[in-house]
């Protein structure tokens, strides 16, 4: 039979600045006091004789009645974050996957030269626009297309050395 919620016996587990430790017994009202001072939470571990193991807060029945509502998410329109950014189709994973929306520009450059830096001569260019697309997807973070900005690098080192070494041997 498990003790009546008014009585004492709990026990709880604080991070302090030496670490975890079990703090207890307390009573349930210190255990709402703790909750008022926001030292314990929904996460919080509990526990009482008469429980197997230590049991999060929010999963102790007669605690979780104790704790406050959580808050409403806020409700966000369809297309309301795509909108803030000014490129909704940009933000649209499935046009992002069918057109180059929403990519840097050096990005683009970048794949196609580097589909063509077997051959030699793009090899350089695929490099250095990789290159910049790298530097511009890191410096505007809406902006995608790191893939191909790498993939523009790998081939167009690739190709430039094969084309250093020809160009050695001549």
């Amino acid at each position: 039979m498990t003790k009546p919620v008014n009585e004492g016996g709990w026990h709880f587990v604080e991070d302090g600045p030496d670490g975890r430790r079990a703090i207890g017994p307390v009573t349930t009202d210190q255990i709402v006091a703790l909750i008022r001072q926001r030292r314990l939470h929904h996460g919080s571990l509990v526990w009482r004789e008469g429980m197997n193991q230590w049991a999060t807060l929010g999963q102790t029945p007669e605690l979780a009645a104790l704790l406050p509502a959580p808050p409403t998410a806020p409700t966000v329109e369809p297309g309301a974050i795509a909108r803030a950014h000014g490129d909704p189709i940009g933000d649209n994973l499935g046009m992002r996957m069918l057109l180059p929306v929403g990519r840097s520009a050096w990005a683009i450059a970048a794949g196609y030269l580097g589909l063509f830096s077997v051959l030699g001569v793009p090899a350089p260019l695929a490099l250095f626009t990789g290159i910049m697309a790298v530097r511009e997807i890191r410096a505007h973070e809406h902006i995608h297309g790191m893939g191909r900005a790498v993939f523009g690098i790998v081939m167009g080192t690739g190709g430039t050395l094969v084309l250093i070494i020809m160009l050695a041997r001549m």
